[in-house]
């Protein structure tokens, strides 16, 4: 349950924006990752705050507030004022979804990180990362350590960086039998979709989908599996 009353909590989420804008100045950007996790009075609460500093600042102020969070139900939707307090003075732009890279741009991404790599090895990196962001630039952490080799035991060492957080995200299907029992069919190559497990999986980043067919988001992912 709540820790605090809904007051405190606003007052506390203003005096750290506050802290933000007093290290970084009246031009800031305020990424909140795992929005989708808060309740919707959470949410208000933040969007209160942001809209106070910005009030007391006025034209002294620059600032944008970014809530990312996972797909699934459309959190993002406008959110109902909670109390006498009205957000309607926000100006809230469209909802953005951020998809993985095609080939040529996750391609382009790793040579534009590490530079001129043998066209082979690229491809290898490429087809693994499935264009996932994060992974790509695992990539980039890897070889900023040392060479990233070649060879399939090799590219899988060149995620390193993030290999413990996806092993980490696999290992939580193991309380929850319908998601492990559904990972394995994936795994397998199943293809059709099936909410709302492939809708939890697809939240915990494991999959996407493309109309009624889903797939591993990259198939880096096979070679973890439970």
């Amino acid at each position: 349950g709540p820790v605090v009353d809904r007051q405190s909590f606003r007052l506390a989420l203003a005096a750290a924006w506050a802290r933000v804008e007093a290290e970084a100045g009246p031009r800031v950007c305020l990424t909140v990752q795992g929005a989708d996790l808060l309740g919707e009075a959470d949410r208000v609460d933040l969007l209160w705050a942001w809209s106070q500093a910005r009030g007391e600042r006025g034209d002294r102020a620059r600032s944008a507030l970014v809530l990312v969070g996972g797909i699934g139900e459309a959190w993002w939707q406008p959110l109902r004022p909670v109390g006498p307090q009205s957000l309607e003075m926000l100006d809230t732009g469209p909802p953005m979804v951020l998809g993985d890279f095609l080939p040529d741009a996750a391609a382009a991404t790793l040579v534009g990180a590490l530079g001129p790599l043998p066209s082979a090895q690229v491809g290898a990196l490429v087809q693994l990362s499935g264009g996932v962001p994060g992974f790509l630039h695992a990539v980039g952490q890897r070889a900023s350590r040392g060479g990233i080799g070649g060879g399939e035991h090799v590219a899988l060492s060149a995620f390193s960086a993030v290999l413990g957080d996806v092993l980490g995200v696999i290992d939580g299907l193991q309380p929850h039998p319908e998601l492990r029992h559904r990972w394995v069919e994936l795994v397998q190559g199943s293809r059709a979709w099936h909410p709302p497990t492939d809708l939890r999986l697809a939240r915990r980043g494991l999959l996407r989908r493309q109309g009624e067919e889903v797939g591993l988001r990259a198939p880096l992912l096979s070679k973890l599996a439970l």
